[in-house]
């Protein structure tokens, strides 16, 4: 038996991952010019009509974090910047800023809603890429669709998708990423790397961990065994890099126009470095002895992958072994990589940082039940297994949605209207509590109420500037509709600081305890908000 019966014999479902059937040379028919698909594929349309349904209706409305443990800290901060074209907190995602400046300029909503239902827009592009990616790998439709819903209601991703973030934009581009460069490993054009390396250089300017992936498109390009590296394509790669890397020019074009929302102002390149490498950061960053890795951060991985994941991680574990070749190596290599850094890096919200590896083992897990369904055709209908695949992501969703919208919350955007609303206009607001002054910017900033109702804001006020201030009108530094960190004093003139003889008042109980530790008159008589009138001992 000759190669070509051989390839006529072999059933497509049955071939590992990547190679796809040759006709016989005698069997060829003449090609008839190709017809362009118009209509996308119905299990790809069934996943975006079902899962933009899901999202929509659970969609936070207004700014909303997801509490209590610490998920979601900079949602509300985020809900507003891009609308103003702010610098967020390092390293300025000037991407998402601009994309979601765009996107909140659509007259259909508040600025917080929209900038959450762009979460969940990102999310659904981003199902639909990892079942793109399963489709590469060789995964039969039906499987690579389940995965991608599945993605979507796992706890973690589920949540990032219905508050303004980063992260649902971040798998989307990695995912975009993967896909074309997966393409690119079968067999297909050199555009399709091109492709890859546009997204992946696109991507800098949203999260710089995508950055993790480049040793992964490096294996592929090497063992490949293509010429695609000359000197014409380097040198247009480079010009991609250049441009991808000229989106933190919006850092230096921000701070020069005085934003009005500027955390980390950019004036030198010393500014950038510091910024875009995690300034404040720094000293979290490889921040446990190789025992603490291999004892409590290997625990704290093995304890996000399986509430994430559950059962997922078997096929995924499975998927693994059947995997062969330099996409296994070039899938395990970035998961590695993502899994140490995640490990690593010593920061409250790491969960987070652990999706791109769930989105890599949910790509395992696609071809753990390929491999499974296939073995089982013999004994049970194809269409059956499938199925069964299918209600996964059915049993995940109606397990997760419930629960997350528990922790889903815009109670804290309703209170910080309350307090607002009480104080009326005029008035110096103090606090200590990081999500409540981000929830009381996003009205303040976003929504224009500071320079509406001349309200000023004192973020970690010290108590004797407070007292200082009721005592003789000494500068405070507040914001009124601007923003600069105090903790970086001389990057920018500070705004002017609020006049004498307006109002203070605490708005978290913590701050009231200080002033009152401090010596101040505090007092609480404001029957429908958490508010304390700051005033001078008689």
């Amino acid at each position: 038996m000759n190669l070509d019966d051989l390839d006529v014999l072999t059933s497509d479902e049955d071939r590992p991952p990547g190679t796809a059937t040759v006709p016989r040379s005698d069997e060829r028919e003449p090609a008839a010019p190709r017809r362009r698909r118009l209509r996308p594929p119905l299990d790809v349309a069934l996943l975006v009509v079902v899962l933009a349904a899901v999202l929509a209706v659970s969609v936070q409305r207004g700014p909303a974090w997801i509490g209590p443990d610490w998920l979601g800290l900079d949602s509300a901060k985020l809900s507003f910047t891009g609308r103003v074209l702010g610098i967020p907190h390092t390293p300025g995602y000037p991407l998402y800023v601009v994309l979601t400046w765009a996107w909140t300029a659509l007259p259909v909503a508040s600025i917080a809603t929209l900038t959450n239902a762009f979460s969940a827009v990102a999310g659904l592009a981003a199902a639909v890429l990892l079942r793109q990616c399963q489709t590469a790998l060789g995964v039969r439709p039906w499987i690579a669709t389940a995965m991608g819903a599945a993605l979507v209601f796992t706890p973690q991703f589920w949540g990032q998708s219905l508050i303004a973030e980063v992260y649902t934009l971040h798998l989307a581009l990695l995912l975009g990423v993967l896909w074309a460069a997966l393409r690119w490993a079968n067999g297909a054009p050199d555009r399709w790397l091109l492709g890859a390396w546009c997204v992946w250089c696109l991507g800098l300017g949203n999260h710089l961990t995508i950055g993790l992936l480049l040793p992964s498109l490096v294996l592929l390009v090497v063992t490949s065994g293509r010429r695609v590296l000359t000197p014409r394509r380097l040198l247009l790669g480079a010009a991609v890099l250049a441009v991808g890397a000229a989106q933190y020019l919006f850092l230096f074009w921000r701070t020069a126009a005085h934003g009005v929302y500027l955390e980390f102002p950019v004036r030198t390149l010393g500014d950038l470095w510091w910024v875009v490498t995690g300034g404040p950061f720094h000293g979290q960053m490889l921040a446990f002895s190789p025992a603490e890795l291999l004892t409590t951060r290997l625990a704290l991985v093995g304890e996000v992958l399986w509430r994430d994941l559950g059962l997922l991680l078997v096929p995924a574990a499975w998927g693994v072994l059947r995997l062969q070749g330099r996409l296994r190596a070039a899938l395990v290599l970035y998961g590695v990589l993502s899994v140490l850094y995640a490990m690593s890096y010593d920061i409250p919200d790491i969960d987070v940082y652990f999706l791109p590896v769930e989105a890599v083992l949910l790509l395992f897990a696609g071809v753990g039940f390929h491999d499974v369904v296939s073995r089982l055709a013999t004994r049970v209908p194809a269409t059956v297994a499938v199925a069964g695949v299918v209600l996964v992501p059915v049993v995940l969703g109606l397990d997760t949605v419930p629960r997350q919208e528990l922790r889903t919350s815009t109670v804290g955007g309703v209170a910080v209207r309350h307090i607002l609303d009480a104080v009326g206009s005029d008035a110096i607001l103090v606090s200590q509590d990081y999500v409540q002054s981000s929830l009381l910017r996003y009205y303040l900033i976003g929504e224009g109420l500071a320079a509406e109702r001349n309200i000023w804001l004192a973020w970690q006020a010290d108590a004797e500037d407070v007292e200082a201030y009721l005592r003789d009108g000494t500068s405070l530094h507040a914001e009124l509709g601007t923003f600069r960190d105090p903790r970086r004093p001389g990057m920018l003139p500070d705004p002017e600081p609020p006049p004498p003889g307006l109002p203070v008042y605490a708005v978290d109980a913590h701050q009231a305890l200080l002033l009152r530790i401090h010596g101040l008159r505090v007092l609480h008589d404001f029957e429908t908000a958490d508010l304390w009138r700051v005033t001078l001992r008689p």
